[in-house]
């Protein structure tokens, strides 16, 4: 399981795909990387469960996953009904200084980046979707006019088109600030409430048996509607939602990485620094110096 991907964004700080078509039975993808995404699905069938909530797919949808935030997508696709989207994934820190001069635009890209949202998954009206189409051809558009070698302007090219969604975003203030409002409340499914009690209790020891006990089910029960649900077990949801945590850490303070590994209530650090390699490809000491390096 490497649900935590790690982009090399030294290399290649704006990712772009454009119209991806899937036409397989099934797409399934359960992930979280260090990049802000933008994806846009112009066609699909299926779901994407974000913050312990699954959200139907009803296209033109615009979805916005925050760094090491996990999400799962699950689209059912056939060549009557394929699954087309767009992707952005940018490096925010390599994204802003493009907008040292647009202090507005900034300020919104960068609760966009660090704050709680109201709402990830926006549902577009044909205006919206067409803008927001139009958008992302013109930036495939550039890319392709660029000779394969010229990645510097490639990637400047990317960059001023996630500029581009940026500044579409703004302007769908009723959908970005408004959208869940007044919608009647549900229950929550029994994986959603799995994940909600992990993200209350990941920096403790866990037991299976405490978070079955808690939603009132047996462990094997719980377990299997998790892992048939989600495609992941409740075990690997939770070692990626540490690892998310532990990544936040290393990079943004200076705790040393027995002090994380307490934190995240795993009280060997040997097992922490073995568990972070096996799914990062490095050691947590190795990834602070790397992360750190490519700010400099």
């Amino acid at each position: 399981m490497r649900v935590i991907e790690h982009f090399d964004f030294n290399k290649h700080p704006f990712m772009f795909n454009y119209n991806a078509k899937t036409t397989d039975n099934l797409f399934q993808m359960f992930h979280a990387h260090q990049g802000l995404e933008f994806l846009f699905i112009e066609q699909g069938n299926g779901h994407i469960i974000i913050e312990q909530q699954l959200v139907p797919l009803h296209p033109p949808m615009l979805f916005i996953f925050q760094p090491y935030q996990l999400h799962r997508i699950h689209v059912t696709a056939s060549k009557e009904m394929p699954y087309v989207r767009s992707i952005f994934v940018v490096e925010p820190h390599a994204l802003e200084p493009y907008l040292l001069q647009f202090p507005s635009l900034r300020a919104f890209f960068r609760r966009t980046w660090l704050e709680l949202l109201p709402t990830q998954a926006l549902l577009l009206d044909s205006e919206q979707a067409l803008a927001l189409k139009n958008a992302l051809l013109l930036t495939h558009s550039e890319r392709e006019q660029v000779k394969t070698y010229q990645q510097e302007q490639k990637d400047e090219a990317t960059a001023l088109g996630a500029l581009n969604v940026l500044r579409l975003l703004r302007t769908m203030p009723d959908l970005f600030l408004s959208q869940l409002n007044n919608r009647p409340l549900r229950e929550a499914h029994l994986a959603e409430q799995t994940m909600a009690w992990i993200e209350e209790h990941f920096r403790e020891a866990f037991s299976l048996q405490s978070l079955a006990d808690s939603l009132h089910v047996s462990p094997h029960y719980l377990s299997h509607l998790f892992r048939q649900d989600t495609g992941s077990s409740i075990t690997e949801y939770m070692i990626a939602r540490r690892l998310r945590e532990a990544c936040f850490l290393l990079e943004t303070s200076d705790m040393p990485v027995k002090d994380i590994a307490l934190k995240l209530g795993l009280s060997a650090i040997s097992y922490f620094v073995q568990l972070f390699k096996k799914h990062m490809g490095i050691t947590p000491y190795q990834y602070r110096l790397k992360r750190r390096k490519s700010f400099i």
